[in-house]
């Protein structure tokens, strides 16, 4: 049950979406190529001006890849954990998709707070 909400979630993310979760954790809008969107570096960067547009949204593997660093490939939900974590904030896998849900058009219906909408609240 679990793993087909993750996907069933994941799924259902539009690439304004994906958008919106990485503006809730620091990005700058996404630049676009045909195959991706390019972010900015929220893995590991708290801080705009430190910022690169170095992380890779590549549209059909909805993955993402951060081109400095480790250059770590991440799914949506790792690159939350990641982020957070890098922050000083460890989130489970499932906390991870619920903030996703909240900084997304996602409407689920059942029961899932919707009140941490940014990563200041989250904890």
């Amino acid at each position: 049950m679990f793993y087909e909400l993750k996907e069933d979630i994941r799924n259902k993310l539009t690439l304004a979406d994906i958008t919106e979760v990485l503006k809730s954790l620091g990005s700058g809008p996404p630049k676009e190529r045909n195959d991706c969107l390019i972010y900015q570096t929220v893995c590991h960067h708290y801080k705009e001006d430190d910022m690169s547009y170095k992380l890779y949204y590549y549209i059909d593997d909805e993955l993402f890849k951060c081109y400095t660093g480790q250059q770590k490939s991440y799914d949506i939900y790792g690159l939350v954990q990641d982020t957070l974590q890098y922050r000083g904030i460890n989130v489970s896998l499932e906390q991870s998709i619920e903030y996703v849900v909240n900084n997304s058009n996602i409407e689920l219906g059942f029961g899932i707070d919707t009140s941490a909408k940014s990563v200041d609240d989250f904890n």
